[in-house]
């Protein structure tokens, strides 16, 4: 990322999608992961992977969460920011503000067996309140990330903007990350890219560049790879 005074629109376009992109945590089941906010139908949602919450075989949910009558999550969007003492862990007042969202397998891409493939690996949630209009800590309105006109292609330039759980270890605790990599989009639904992936980082949001603002193309789904290798592939998979 350049000097604030040498930004350029694509430095400006990351920045803003970054308050667009937060931490989905279940209530009493102890997961978690990213999700893109979204707006669709004229209301904020939230997009995520299936199976965060679902097991792609049964349809069940998983772990501590099949106990629950109604599994409810709560949506941080202030998730990439950082306290006044530049610390990770414990993140004050606007890192912990959160806005409530439950789940409805019927938004999501199970099939009439409550089963799922990479394919159909999403699951879309409204929020309880839109908080698209309100102020993000940086002052500006918040926003959404909009779709994209869903180019077709190889080798078309992307981005990947997300929390990666490598940075755990390195800056004790979660930090979002991004990075400009490559997409060969194969389908409406399929998407090979280069970007330097693991596990823990599904749901990332994946975009390309449009109109001076980045663009929802997918979300990160599968990785391929050894947990923790560096070298960019185009191995990786998104919904």
């Amino acid at each position: 990322m350049n000097a604030p005074e040498q930004l350029g629109d694509q430095d400006r376009a990351i920045l803003r999608a970054a308050n667009r992109v937060g931490w989905l945590q279940w209530q009493g089941c102890g997961r978690g992961g990213n999700a893109v906010l979204v707006r669709v139908g004229g209301r904020d949602a939230i997009l995520t992977n299936a199976h965060q919450i679902f097991d792609s075989k049964t349809g069940k949910t998983l772990g501590r969460c099949q106990n629950a009558a109604e599994t409810r999550g709560r949506f941080y969007p202030n998730a990439s920011y950082r306290d006044l003492g530049n610390t990770f862990r414990n993140r004050a007042l606007d890192a912990r503000f959160s806005v409530g969202v439950t789940m409805d397998s019927k938004l999501s891409g199970m099939n009439a067996q409550n089963r799922f493939t990479l394919q159909n690996d999403y699951l879309l949630m409204f929020l309880e309140v839109d908080i698209s209009n309100r102020e993000a800590p940086d002052g500006q309105i918040r926003g959404y990330v909009p779709f994209s006109s869903n180019p077709i292609g190889a080798d078309v330039p992307g981005y990947i903007v997300g929390f990666d759980p490598r940075f755990d270890q390195d800056h004790g605790g979660q930090a979002m990350s991004y990075q400009a990599c490559r997409f060969s989009i194969k389908t409406r639904l399929v998407i090979d890219h280069t970007c330097d992936a693991t596990k823990g980082s599904s749901s990332s949001l994946l975009a390309v560049f449009e109109n001076g603002e980045l663009r929802l193309r997918g979300v990160n789904t599968a990785v391929r790879l050894p947990i923790g290798t560096t070298a960019p592939t185009t191995e990786n998979r998104s919904e």
